[in-house]
């Protein structure tokens, strides 16, 4: 006859993983009260099955960490990416307000009307009254803000004006008359966009060909991309030069009756 002895029995010191450990702990103390006689089978079944059950509860809330965490993920690079998109879009719409105040600001340098209706006069009694030097048939407005070669030419047109053409020598001198105390550099209307090396008038569609006074050296197109003509006072001579459109110079316009 098997007999058993209070006094040797232990409980098993297993170890499982998260609460299935403390639920085989609850089951060893019950089986060894049912070996002392103290529970009935059917009482122990229901034990066993209740543990069972708590560990399936634990796997499933296992499981359901497992999503929450992976969830947790998605949602991280879901909102890395949000993130940088808002720093994107911010970027362009800085880009976008810089060039509307680069533009705006060059149409206040500009300070025209778009009131202009005369085709062949300027248009505004203070353009009128700066007028210089009447050159067989031309007068001239020497200005003395700086814009790019393209907006100096706008600025004219709507004028009733164009950039200045120097087709003679004596127009040349006749124009260093009234620059030559200025240090800085004047736009006029030669240019070879679209025919490179090959330099024309703007204001006028002829080639300059008949008469050019380029300093030593030039034009000579550095970096590949000087495609307007400016004008220069060096040693008491007017002499000319290819530079880069975008430049900020003074300019000549040209007033032809």
């Amino acid at each position: 006859m098997l007999t058993f002895s209070p006094s040797h029995s232990q409980p098993l010191t297993t170890k499982r993983p998260g609460g299935i450990n403390k639920t085989f702990g609850l089951y060893q103390d019950i089986n060894t009260e049912f070996l002392h006689g103290q529970q009935t089978p059917n009482h122990v079944e229901q034990i066993v099955l209740t543990a069972s059950l708590c560990d399936k509860r634990v796997e499933v809330m296992e499981e359901k960490l497992k999503g929450v965490s992976a969830q947790m993920s998605q949602n991280k690079e879901f909102y890395e990416y949000q993130i940088k998109t808002i720093r994107e879009s911010g970027e362009l719409h800085n880009k976008i307000c810089d060039q509307r105040v680069q533009l705006a600001s060059q149409q206040c340098i500009i300070n025209i009307t778009e009131s202009a209706k005369k085709k062949n006069g300027p248009v505004d009694d203070g353009i009128t009254a700066k007028l210089l030097l009447s050159f067989p048939r031309s007068k001239y407005y020497v200005s003395t803000q700086r814009l790019s070669w393209h907006l100096a030419g706008k600025f004219c047109k709507l004028n009733g004006m164009e950039l200045a053409s120097i087709e003679t020598e004596a127009e040349n001198n006749a124009l260093f008359a009234i620059t030559r105390n200025d240090t800085g550099s004047f736009w006029i209307s030669g240019t070879d966009s679209g025919s490179e090396g090959k330099f024309y008038w703007a204001g006028t569609g002829k080639d300059v060909e008949d008469f050019t006074n380029f300093v030593d050296g030039e034009p000579n197109n550095d970096k590949g991309n000087e495609n307007c003509l400016e004008l220069f006072t060096h040693e008491s001579v007017l002499y000319w030069n290819d530079n880069f459109c975008e430049d900020q110079n003074q300019f000549i316009c040209e007033f032809t009756s």
